[in-house]
């Protein structure tokens, strides 16, 4: 439970800093499809999980969520970017878009600022291990340029190095945060794995034969 905690509070942190951050240009592209596993979550990421959260289609998610807003909060009572925005289709999404991209959260906007697929399911699945290291978080990528610009602009890592161990070949990020000092990162061709342990990353290789959630 203390590993739940913990990996879902850096997560939460991790998310509300995106909310934050502006995108910028990576320097040097690292992100890219390193080979692995391909399929339903259940089947490439490794078994043996503490708890594993998944969110199918978060941008339907929000769009429910905001539905659920509307019509439970009288207009009057919304803050005052709402009030404004009230008129428009989806006026959270919209209001919640201006802060994070200068423009409203579509699928679209969301595909080509932050090069994620809004449609595909987001996931956190927690191992045994120190918390917080002991994670798998699963980000559906639609580009891997454009998801590694927002990201580095997210996380500002103190280095970034493209790393090989065989014909394993991933990124290795040192971070400022003194609860996670180091992330790992492999893609396959449209999700992008980030972990805090080496030894949970090399699981996720179609070579390996660790058994999955399924």
């Amino acid at each position: 439970m203390k590993t739940l905690l913990h990996s879902g509070l850096l997560t939460l942190l991790l998310i509300s800093r995106m909310a934050a951050a502006e995108p910028s240009a990576a320097p040097t592209s690292l992100f890219r499809d390193h080979g692995l596993r391909r399929g339903s979550l259940p089947n490439v990421l490794p078994q043996n999980a503490v708890a594993h959260v998944q969110i199918n289609r978060p941008q339907h998610l929000l769009e429910s969520l905001e539905k659920l807003v509307i019509s439970t909060v009288p207009e009057k009572l919304l803050p005052p970017p709402l009030q404004a925005l009230a008129s428009q289709e989806h006026p959270v999404l919209t209001a919640l878009g201006m802060n994070v991209l200068q423009a409203p959260l579509t699928a679209d906007q969301i595909s080509q600022k932050i090069g994620l697929n809004p449609d595909e399911s987001v996931s956190l699945t927690v191992y045994p291990g120190l918390p917080p290291k002991s994670f798998i978080l699963s980000l559906p990528i639609k580009s891997h340029a454009a998801f590694e610009a927002f990201f580095r602009g997210v996380l500002h890592p103190r280095k970034a190095e493209a790393r090989a161990l065989g014909d394993k070949s991933f990124v290795w990020l040192e971070l400022n945060n003194p609860q996670l000092r180091e992330l790992f990162v492999a893609c396959s061709a449209d999700r992008v794995f980030l972990t805090g342990d080496q030894a949970l990353l090399f699981l996720l290789y179609p070579d390996n034969n660790f058994p999955r959630l399924k």
